[in-house]
């Protein structure tokens, strides 16, 4: 698996003038920057470190983000994934006095979120793999637009455990009412228990969140194996592994030593 870092600076004030003192960075780190953005991306640990050794001497702010890939052959066998879908704006509409969904829509995506109704939707395809590669999905008929039958998706199964944010950027109150979103730093790790969750049934839901001192409900996140993402992304299911995000082990060095609290407080909302 690679990691790949990136540093979010505040170049520019208020007047959009770059701030003063990063002249040097940006002269120097150039060919790491992210198009005309604020990020700077690196790959190299040493090129990293000598980075943000010149940022902080200087006591210039940074923000430091990691993001991480799978090589090709690491995929298949991964344990858990973040599973994104593309999430759209009125994918359903209502022909003749009865809803449908709009052909054009998923014959583009194939697996699909209506962005108001939060329902994810799937082509007969998508529904024959995830069938093949999962357990306690339910479905739901539904027609397209052009007469074609596709399916609701509905997700039964919660890990048993929250995920682990060590290192959590923010954490705001969100709708639904009584969750949270808590923005990470790129790194999320899945504890041997959901691991064997994920192994046993491919997708599941995770409903909270464990941050060092407290676990919150957050909005549901869809979780799945690698196996799941690697028979969607054969498929040629549209951006797959681009809109997944690979979970670390609680043993990996990036999390070790984060997460040996052994009490936490849940916070209790009223």
């Amino acid at each position: 698996m690679k990691t790949i870092h990136h540093l979010e600076l505040k170049l520019y004030n208020y007047h959009g003038e770059i701030t003063p003192g990063y002249e040097e960075f940006i002269s120097k780190y150039a060919p790491y920057r992210h198009g005309s953005s604020t990020s700077y991306i690196f790959s190299d640990s040493q090129q990293l470190t000598e980075a943000i050794s010149m940022l902080t001497k200087q006591g210039l702010p940074v923000e430091h983000f990691y993001k991480f890939e799978l090589a090709t052959n690491e995929l298949e066998t991964y344990p858990a994934l973040y599973l994104g879908v593309y999430c759209i704006f009125e994918v359903f509409g209502i022909e003749s006095g009865k809803e449908k969904v709009k052909a054009n829509i998923l014959n583009d995506y194939q697996m699909v979120q209506d962005y108001e109704s939060e329902r994810i939707v799937v082509s007969t395809k998508i529904k024959k793999i995830l069938d093949d590669t999962t357990k306690g999905l339910s479905w739901e008929s539904i027609e397209t637009t052009n007469g074609e039958e596709c399916f609701i998706i509905k997700v039964e199964e919660i890990l048993p455990e929250p995920i682990v944010v060590p290192f959590p950027v923010n954490i705001e109150p969100e709708d639904p009412a009584l969750t949270f979103a808590v923005r990470s730093d790129g790194r999320s790790a899945i504890t041997e228990t959901n691991i064997a969750k994920l192994a046993e049934v491919g997708i599941a839901l995770s409903l909270d969140v464990k941050t060092p001192l407290t676990v919150l409900p957050w909005q549901r996140r869809l979780l799945a194996s690698g196996k799941v993402i690697k028979a969607l992304q054969i498929a040629g299911l549209k951006d797959i592994l681009e809109l997944t995000q690979p979970l670390l082990l609680e043993s990996h060095v990036l999390i070790g030593g984060t997460n040996q609290l052994t009490e936490y407080q849940t916070i209790a909302i009223v």
